[in-house]
Formats: C-alpha cells, structure tokens, sequence
C-alpha cells in the first residue's frame, strides 16, 4: 500500500477555478491539486487562450502581417493549418509552464489522474498507468469545470462534426465552410473569426435571434448586421433535426422550430460542423455521491460561502451552474480558499462568493462588451447613445461604425448600465463596471478627463447626451 499524505486542502480540478484556489490557499495551507487531463482547464487548453490567439492569427493572415510576410498567397491550406497549430500550441503552452512554475514555486502539489473516493477523509488518485496515490484531506474543494453540450441528434461520432474543445485540431482549424450550430456568445465569435477568414459560414439558432441570453436586442440586432456584412447566414428559429456524412462532405438538415410539418426541412452541405449549443457542469457522479453532496438541475448546490452539503466539502466554478465564465470561477475559486484557511485556521472570519455584477463581451471585430442594466425602462432610465462617427480614434482606426450606449437612472442620474460595440470594448467595460460600482453619476463623467484622441472621450459625448436631454446636472460647454 502506497504512503498516504496529508494535505489541509485537496482540489479536485486543475481548471482556473482549482488552480486560482490552490494558489491563494497555499499563502498559509499544504494543498494538493488532481487533474484528469491537463493543469489549466478548458480556458486554457481549448477555450479563452486559444480562440483568442485563432483569431489574432486570422486577423494577421487577413492584413499579411507578422509572419506571413505580406505575402499570404504563398501559404496553402495545409500549410495555414500547420502554422496556425504551432502557434496556437506555442501560447497555450507558454502560459502552462508558467502556471506549472507558479504552483511548483509556492509548494502545491499537483496529481495526474482520476480521484476515486476511498472514504471521508481520504481519495486515491489512479492515473493512467493504473498507479495509485492516498491522499488524506481536511477540506475538499470541487472545481471540475463544464463539458459541452451534445444534443442527440449528434449522438454518433461523425468525422466533420465537432465541439469547442475540439476546434483546434488540424484538421477543424482552416475549413471551407462551416456551420455553427448555437447562437450564443461562442458561436457569433467563431462565425466572426471564420467569416473574416473567408470560410463560408452559417449559425443555426433555435431562439428568434443570436445572443438572446447575453445581450440586449439592440446588441443581436448590430451583431446581425455586422455578422451579415461579413458574409455570414443566420437561421434563427430553428434546429438540427439530422445530420449525414458523404466522403468529404456533410449534409446538415434543419427545420423550423414553428413548422407543423415534420418532412418540411432543409439542407445544407458544408464541410464542417461546429457545436457550440452551450456548457454543462462536468460531475463524476460517483464521487459526488460519494461525499453526500447535493445536486440540482445537474450542477453542484452551493451557499453564498461555497460551501456544499458537506461541510467538509467545498465546490467552485462551472461545476456549480450559473455564470459560466473564467473570471467568475477565478473569483469563487479564491473566495472557497480564503474560507477553507479560515476554517483550518479556526479565524472565524467567512467571505462571500456570490458573484456580483459582470461584463459579457464578445472577442470579434468590432468587439461587443456590456454591463449591468441591458433593456431599459422609459419610466425609469435613460440610455444615452454615441456614435463614434464623431470620435476622433474611432475614425483614425476606421472601426468608426460602431458605438458608445451608457445608461443612466432617469432620477439620480448615476449610471447603471452600458454597451459598447467598438475596437477595444472589453478593456473599456471594466471602467463602466467600476463606475456603476461607485455610483458615479452623468454629471461626474462628463467632468472627467479623458486622453485626446481616445475611444474613452465617448463616455463623456454619451453623458453630456444625457444631461442635454433630461436637463440634470452641468453641462459642460
């Protein structure tokens, strides 16, 4: 039998979650990490850092920048699938061995493998050798993450069909034409990147339109159009009813959700497809009932403290539902830890994990970004709206078709919302988000001093909007 060791805290989930938790546990606990595929998690591996360095690649190829030497004709599509793999695996491997150093550098323990259960102290870690490892707990925290969602019709393996996780094989990295199928932020961000590639691109969307549960209508309705303008087709108010693969090709059949007649579908032919439906929590069903931990809806229950059912026992980040997003589960990540050493450190002082307000934003060209109240009431807000045909960066750049909406309360006049469609609109987010926070009003922003020329001089266009039209506060002249 293997030795066993001790850990105060055992995180079962090497994603942003568990490795955020180790790293701020460690500051006072012995902490140990299991991972069942690769430190770093979805984000990581196959979602934020890779998409995001897909499209910088994408945006080069298009404008014959950087290594492609202004000369994209010389690369043929396998040859583009070959340097787009490199360096995507360049950056994603760069950040992993920089995270392998930084839990290394502060002690924590990581195992490779699948945590099995031994009893209410204790897992065994059994990795793919078959090896086995005892590990002895005070406190465990959960941190699986979220795998995709597969409807049934894609039960089958099919060649050309795919998930985010899979998106940066070879293989699915540079296709002719593709369809999407989800609406939702991923899907309008890989329509984006691969239209601007010039792959022919359709999004299939069951809502009566894209981004329905992240953005306003007023949000859709400019991504539309920006989407279109790009060349891609959007069926909204319909579904995947089957799916047929000849040789190299594949036969997508959709129907409209409305329609009455079953036999009234479509076809498409294209040559990949992407799922992109949404994430589900990833539970090892076993082990949580194992721990008596309680479960709803398919993702993990927990308190404003992270706590689950078990007081021993602590979960954090898409395994819990909820927002799904690596900023949120890096926060409830670090706020389970901090509780974890307050209990093992017996100082009685808990910290909320509930997640506040956060930004949404969408990585395409233009960028989308936005932030607490998203449809107004007449009655009770005012949204002010910029164009940035009159913001001198915006022109300079030629991203000039986008804007600046800030919304503020029609009676205190302190903003509680904004929308950004422009270059640079998820940096810009955060100030909103800083400023709603603070309570700052229309008046208080229109006094600001903003960088000339700069995208951020719109905030104060959009609040001078205000104060002309609803006559609150100084305007300045």
């Amino acid at each position: 039998m293997s030795e066993i060791e001790k850990y105060d805290l055992i995180i079962i989930g090497g994603g942003i979650a568990g490795y955020s938790a180790a790293l701020k546990a460690s500051q006072a606990l012995s902490v140990a990490v299991i991972e069942a595929k690769k430190i770093g998690g979805t984000c990581l591996n196959v979602g934020c850092i890779p998409t995001k360095a897909y499209r910088q690649l994408i945006m080069e190829y298009k404008n014959g920048n950087s290594f492609f030497k202004n000369d994209t004709r010389l690369f043929t599509r396998e040859k583009l699938a070959d340097v787009f793999e490199e360096k995507i695996n360049c950056s994603v491997s760069g950040l992993h061995d920089g995270l392998m150093q930084a839990l290394k550098k502060n002690s924590i323990d990581v195992y490779q493998g699948k945590a099995i259960l031994a009893d209410d102290k204790m897992v065994v870690v059994k990795n793919d050798s078959g090896e086995e490892k005892r590990l002895e707990y005070q406190f465990l925290l959960i941190a699986t993450g979220a795998k995709p969602v597969v409807p049934s019709v894609f039960a089958n393996e099919y060649s050309n069909v795919f998930t985010t996780d899979k998106a940066f094989v070879k293989s699915n990295l540079i296709p002719k034409s593709i369809v999407i199928v989800g609406g939702g932020i991923i899907g309008v961000e890989f329509a984006s990147f691969l239209a601007d590639f010039g792959a022919t691109t359709i999004i299939i969307e069951r809502e009566d339109h894209i981004l329905k549960k992240s953005f306003s209508v007023e949000v859709s309705q400019t991504v539309t159009k920006i989407l279109r303008k790009k060349g891609v087709k959007i069926y909204t108010d319909c579904e995947v009813v089957g799916i047929e693969e000849e040789d190299d090709e594949t036969i997508v059949r959709i129907q409209k959700r409305t329609s009455p007649i079953r036999s009234d579908t479509e076809e498409i032919l294209t040559d990949k497809v992407l799922l992109s439906i949404g994430r589900e929590p990833d539970l090892d069903n076993q082990l949580i009932q194992g721990l008596s931990v309680n479960v709803r809806d398919g993702a993990i229950v927990i308190d404003e403290y992270l706590k689950t059912s078990n007081p021993k026992v602590y979960a954090a980040g898409d395994v819990c539902g909820g927002i799904q997003l690596a900023y949120t589960a890096e926060y409830q990540g670090e706020m389970a830890a901090l509780n974890v050493m307050s209990s093992v450190m017996g100082e009685g002082k808990i910290h909320n994990g509930k997640v506040g307000m956060v930004p949404s934003c969408i990585y395409m060209n233009p960028e989308i970004a936005s932030v607490g109240v998203k449809e107004t009431d007449p009655d009770k807000c005012f949204a002010a709206k910029y164009s940035l045909k009159g913001n001198g960066m915006a022109i300079i750049e030629n991203s000039d078709d986008g804007y600046v909406k800030l919304i503020f309360d029609q009676h205190s006049g302190e903003l509680v919302g904004a929308e950004l469609v422009c270059s640079h609109a998820v940096e810009m987010i955060s100030l909103c988000k800083e400023w709603i926070e603070m309570r700052k009003t229309a008046n208080d922003i229109s006094n600001s001093i903003f960088p000339h020329p700069s995208l951020t001089e719109a905030f104060k266009e959009a609040a001078i909007l205000y104060l002309k039209e609803v006559g609150t506060g100084e305007i300045p002249s």
